[in-house]
């Protein structure tokens, strides 16, 4: 699914960053013009009144496709484009991308199909060439010996030389009669060889002449046109395509090798909550924080897998990609430090641990796709500690990203 994201507000870019589509974003219709090239959606935000205005305009500008605005307001009456309200979960949006882009394909118009007209009943119908016999050749100049003269054609495909050579060899001009020549003077005899060493001579059959003007059996043409054509099909032997299934299945059976692998070395990956534990672990021995946890994406927001010092009712607590600090990871890609916390309370409102003087939050992150949050608190943190929990999170994404793709394999087979 490619998307183009007009006018994203960080909610909205968060939310997207939490997908596997391939988004590209921009600001103006202009410009989601100039990418929307294999697109199947044009996701807008900014506001029910003012996303349904850039969609006029992006339809004013030849784009066709689907498009569905992201509001705070449900769809008036009679406007063209759905709207989704926010605040919504990840999966409403994407139930109402697929609705958006299914409705779109089905409401397109059939494609248009020529089908050439009959030729009209008083059209004259074409008349055959009239054969045209060959002419004999000029007489033959005295003192000269006769000859054939062929009659010559332009020259033709490869692919039919063989029954051309032969209707060409079969048109031949008649020979005039030799004039009479003088006796040659008597010449005497070469001495033969002995007749132990006389060769044998015998003489080549030669094909029967066909006169000019009369054309060849039209089976035995058919037969070596057939023949020529057989022959061109095995020396060019088609070349198979592999389908988009094959091809798929081909990739996942080269790439499960290396998920083998991958558990042989480290096989806590197969254990998600275990890894998660050990994760936090290495935090309380870095930082020694007062509260820490670790958040993992899921269908209804960022929940907690690992903590330290939580509460009951922060252990259970979703929060979603459009709540501002973890908006603010998802969309920056960058770890933040707030202290004191007093004076941004409304930032980390909704988070678990974020009761302390300093709060410390990092993404983990793989090909700058969110795959987890550590968030850490106490009474005070250095600059150093916020890279040292950043190059922390670093080393833990791969191992982190392949543990989440095998739950989710899990869950499908289950």
């Amino acid at each position: 699914m490619r998307v183009i994201a007009l006018s994203a507000e960080p909610s909205l870019a968060a939310a997207l960053n939490m997908t596997d589509w391939e988004v590209a974003y921009a600001t103006e219709p202009e410009q989601a013009a100039q990418v929307v090239a294999g697109a199947n959606l044009v996701l807008i935000g900014g506001g029910t009144e003012e996303g349904l205005r850039l969609a006029e305009d992006v339809r004013e500008l030849g784009i066709t496709i689907a498009m569905l605005i992201v509001g705070d307001v449900p769809s008036p009456d009679g406007a063209r484009h759905p709207v989704l309200v926010r605040p919504f979960t990840l999966d409403e949006l994407h139930i109402a991308v697929e609705r958006a882009v299914s409705s779109s394909q089905q409401s397109a118009p059939p494609i248009p199909v020529a089908v050439p007209s009959p030729p009209p009943e008083d059209k004259p119908l074409p008349v055959a060439p009239t054969k045209v016999e060959p002419k004999p050749p000029s007489g033959i100049p005295t003192g000269r010996r006769p000859h054939l003269e062929v009659a010559r054609e332009p020259l033709q495909a490869p692919a039919a030389s063989a029954a051309t050579a032969a209707a060409t060899a079969a048109r031949v001009a008649p020979v005039e009669a030799p004039k009479p020549a003088r006796a040659p003077e008597p010449v005497a005899p070469a001495p033969s060889p002995p007749a132990q060493e006389q060769p044998v001579w015998r003489e080549k059959p030669v094909p029967p002449t066909v006169p000019a003007g009369v054309p060849r059996p039209p089976s035995a043409k058919r037969a070596s046109e057939r023949k020529l054509l057989r022959r061109g099909a095995r020396d060019v032997p088609a070349e198979a395509t592999e389908n988009p299934v094959s091809a798929g299945l081909r990739a996942a059976y080269e790439s499960m090798r290396s998920v083998e692998k991958a558990i042989d070395d480290l096989p806590v990956l197969t254990d998600l909550r275990d890894l998660t534990q050990a994760l936090l672990g290495e935090v309380v021995d870095l930082l020694t924080p007062e509260t820490a946890g670790i958040y993992l994406p899921g269908p209804d927001g960022f929940r907690v897998w690992a903590s330290h010092n939580f509460s009951n009712v922060e252990k259970t607590m979703a929060v979603q990609t459009h709540q501002p600090l973890f908006a603010d990871l998802l969309v920056r890609h960058e770890s933040v430090l707030i202290e004191p916390l007093d004076m941004a309370q409304q930032l980390a409102a909704g988070v678990g641990g974020a009761r302390t003087n300093a709060f410390l939050a990092t993404p983990i992150e793989v090909n700058k796709k969110c795959v987890g949050v550590i968030v850490a608190g106490r009474g005070h943190f250095e600059n150093e500690d916020l890279d040292r929990l950043a190059a922390l999170a670093d080393e833990a994404s791969l191992g982190l990203g392949v543990a989440l793709g095998l739950d989710r394999l899990r869950t499908k087979l289950t």
